[in-house]
């Protein structure tokens, strides 16, 4: 990978960060792709996410940003607009800067844990659950999920929903 003067600029910005692959994971992408891209890492905490996000949105280099733990939920009042699903869930893990300067915050991770439980067979026939099984001791993926399946489902049987729950909690990818 060649850095130059055209390398566009993507961080992850949350806190540890020290077990991320996500760098070596998208920049192996970006390479494959021929993208002048870099994905770099931005280890920091909400005390100066503001600033952080400000020189997001003021450094040409930068093309956004992917936000993680413990700064999903508090981006958001940063961001100049964000999809529904942002809104519903309260919180982004994924910022875009508009060809006009504008942050757009959208939420990916709901989709990707609703997505994994659809490919492994976690969701059987018949069944009627709630993301009430999810606690947000992380604060991430189990919260995000939560809230988008609630609004997915009528109803729940209790002893299906705790099966479900521990075989969920087992199979976490993130």
């Amino acid at each position: 990978m060649q850095i130059d003067i055209n390398s566009r600029l993507i961080a992850l910005i949350g806190t540890p960060l020290g077990q991320s692959f996500a760098a070596r994971m998208q920049n192996s992408a970006y390479q494959a792709a021929g993208f002048n891209m870099v994905y770099c890492y931005c280890e920091a905490g909400s005390e100066h996410l503001k600033e952080i996000i400000s020189g997001i949105r003021y450094m040409p280099t930068f093309l956004g940003c992917a936000v993680t733990k413990p700064n999903k939920e508090e981006v958001m009042q940063y961001l100049d607009d964000y999809d529904p699903l942002c809104k519903k869930i309260g919180s982004s893990n994924t910022v875009v800067k508009t060809e006009n300067g504008s942050l757009v915050g959208y939420n990916t991770d709901g989709y990707g844990a609703l997505r994994d439980i659809k490919e492994h067979n976690l969701i059987r026939s018949g069944w009627h659950w709630s993301f009430g099984m999810f606690g947000t001791r992380t604060g991430g993926r189990e919260k995000d999920l939560y809230l988008l399946t609630f609004r997915e489902v009528r109803g729940f049987e209790r002893g299906h929903q705790q099966i479900l729950s521990r075989r969920l909690c087992t199979s976490k990818s993130s």
